[in-house]
Parts: C-alpha cells; structure tokens; sequence
C-alpha cells in the first residue's frame, strides 16, 4: 500500500489497500474481505455491525478510522422523471449527481471534482471555477446515495458516466480507485462495460487512464478545427485535436471499440455538413463513436441550440458512411440537469 494515502477513511480504500492496511494494524487479510463484504455489498457503515470481525480489530477500526461518506442534500425530480441529488460533503461544499431511468436501464451521472477549471464556454460549472477535488469517498458516496434513493421506485443503478462537474483526469488517482470500487465483484460490482469517465481532453493523462483501468472513455471533442475548439474549450491551447486523435489512436484496438467522441452541437458554430465531414475523418481515424448533444441553454452562455433539421442531417450523415453516432436526449432541463448545465450546488443551500 502506498503509506501516503489517507486510511483514516475506510471508503476510501480498495480491497487492496484494505488487505495491507489491516496486515500493518496486526488484522489478516481475510478480515479485510470480511470488512470489505460488510462495507460494499452489505452497506454497513457501523463497525460494531461487522459481527464477524474480532472484537480487538473492531476497537482498533473504531479508535482509529472512520467509514464517513457525504450525505443528501436537496432532491429535484424533473417532469421526464429525471433526478438531481446535490451531495454534501464533510466541509459543507456540494456537488449534484443526475440519476437517469430509462426503461432498459438506470444511468447516474456524477462529479470528480467541486467546480472545474477546464472552463469551457458552454459549460454553466465552468462558471464556478474550481474548489478542489472529490475523494474516493466522495466519488463512490454519489453513486450509494442514488442507490439507496433509486431503490424503490426504480431499482438497481447499473450504468455509471463520470460526466458531472469537474474534469476527471485532473483528480486521476481517486477517480481510477472510485471506478475499481464500482466495478469490482467483491464490492459494487457494475462491471467494466457499466463504466464511463469522460474528459475535456487532457491528452497526456489518458494512456494512464487506459492502463490503469478498464472503464469507456468519452472525449469531449466538440469542435473539429483547432481555432473553434479553442474558442470555446481554452484546454485546446495544451491539447490540440492532433494530439487527442495521436492518444486516442495509441489506445489498443478492442478497447477503442469503447471509446466515444461526444459532440455538443451549438447552432450556427459547429453543426454544419463541413464540421460533419471533419468529424467522419476523426471517428474513422480514432475508430470512435459518436454522441451528438444538443446544447442546453443557460444564462451563462451566449449560445444557441442547433435546429433540429441540421442535428439530423449531421448525424445520418455519420450513421450513412458507417459511423456509429448517436442522438444524446437532454433530459432534466427543466431543473437544470442537463449536460452542461450542473453547477449550482457548490455550497450547501
């Protein structure tokens, strides 16, 4: 285990750096997988519950470490049924997370980080600037929360896209244990294919990104020449379009079958046939798919939506020369969940 990390927390930990923390505390590491169990699959947060554990380690646990996760905040349900939790961490920040059901599946969208600093100008988090990064805690906390919440009226959550405020690649660590924990078998269990992380584009990041975990990847690509993506996502100065399309074409074949170009469409910028001819060369080079996302106004961007003959046209023309593109809906406009649209729970209300 890497002694720098904090072990205060318990839910912070993978069973991995569980086992070794409590081999350097005198436990076994089949008690970690018992605490584990406990914690994860059983969603018990009170040592004194975790009966199979010795009562000599559960004294430690209690002296020693916490199993502290964020709470709920205000709940607003959409008239799509769409739902936004905002999340209260320890601090008295927040941040939202979006549950989504659908017939075929539940999906949540959750948060990396308390603001964001890519700052991209249709982006309304953009406008909080940054506060800091989420914990492993913090991360998963979002995905329990909904859980628990969802449970009745709709069930299990089984897709995850790490796709709410913040750029996951700037918080990578907690971000690649979060994701082991919602994937892993012994814990949440969601399974690789359940799993997204998106990003702005932080080029030198994603080869670890792929190395270290089995997630999707989503590249907010939006734009298909340098001079517009720079206008309206300034990380396009660090990280140009060549260099995404050089990483993402590093990435080996089978997993780049998992790799999506997402698309926000604002009107009269980036939706003409030109930018969808581009946007073909980019998909076919990175062998990527496509997701095509309305802009969603807001009082913190200028933009306009595309009109909806122009959507179309775009993406039959992908779908016409054997790009896999996809229409995203906008669900949750209405109480401001959205894509793009998150940002106003930086502060507990």
């Amino acid at each position: 285990m890497n002694m720098a990390r904090n072990t205060e927390n318990l839910l912070d930990l993978r069973l991995s750096d569980l086992e070794a923390y409590f081999v350097s505390i005198g436990a076994k590491p089949f008690n970690a997988r018992q605490a584990y169990k406990w914690i994860w699959q059983k969603d018990v947060l009170d040592v004194d519950e975790m009966t199979d554990l010795p009562k000599t380690l559960r004294q430690t646990l209690k002296e020693n470490n916490t199993l502290q996760e964020p709470s709920l905040g205000e709940i607003q349900r959409s008239k799509d049924g769409t739902t936004k939790l905002q999340v209260v961490l320890q601090d008295g920040q927040a941040v939202e997370c979006v549950l989504i059901p659908e017939s075929q599946r539940n999906t949540l969208c959750i948060s990396s980080q308390v603001g964001c600093a890519v700052g991209c100008r249709f982006c309304y988090t953009a406008g909080m600037g940054f506060s800091r990064n989420l914990t492993v805690s913090e991360i998963v906390g979002q995905y329990r929360l909904a859980s628990r919440y969802a449970a009745e009226p709709w069930g299990r959550i089984d897709n995850v896209v790490m796709m709410g405020m913040g750029e996951p690649l700037y918080n990578l660590e907690a971000v690649v244990d979060a994701c082991d924990i919602l994937m892993d078998t012994n814990a949440l269990g969601l399974g690789a294919r359940k799993v997204t992380v998106s990003t702005s584009g932080v080029a030198p990041k994603i080869p670890e990104l792929i190395e270290r975990s089995r997630v999707g990847l989503a590249v907010s690509l939006n734009a298909t020449t340098d001079e517009q993506r720079t206008k309206i996502m300034p990380i396009n100065r660090k990280w140009n379009i060549a260099q995404l399309v050089e990483q993402l074409q590093k990435i080996p074949k089978p997993r780049r079958k998992r790799v999506f170009l997402e698309y926000v469409m604002l009107g009269g910028i980036n939706d003409t046939m030109a930018d969808a001819k581009r946007l073909l060369s980019i998909a076919r080079r990175t062998g990527a798919k496509v997701n095509l996302i309305r802009f969603n106004p807001h009082p913190k961007a200028d933009f306009l939506s595309p009109e909806e003959e122009n959507v179309l046209q775009f993406q039959k023309f992908l779908v016409d020369n054997g790009v896999g593109a996809w229409l995203r809906k906008s669900r949750g406009q209405d109480i401001h969940a959205a894509c793009g649209m998150l940002g106003k729970a930086d502060k507990v209300r």
